[in-house]
């Protein structure tokens, strides 16, 4: 019965390991790859319309 419940121990302790940061780390990269992408697409969306304003007055001088 003490082999039984020694295995059945080290395999929980297995499966519930604290020392394991695998999942902590891939969570903290994803938000931090989503805030990335927030603020570039919010700053596309802000500030698109001046960047063309400021190509097609450069384009117009040049021509």
């Amino acid at each position: 019965m003490n082999n039984i419940l020694a295995a059945f121990v080290a395999l929980q302790s297995r499966f519930f390991a604290t020392d394991d940061e695998r999942g902590a780390t891939a969570t903290e990269y994803a938000l931090l790859l989503a805030f990335i992408a927030i603020v570039i697409i919010t700053a596309v969306t802000l500030l698109g319309s001046n960047i063309t304003g400021l190509f097609n007055k450069a384009a117009s001088s040049i021509a």
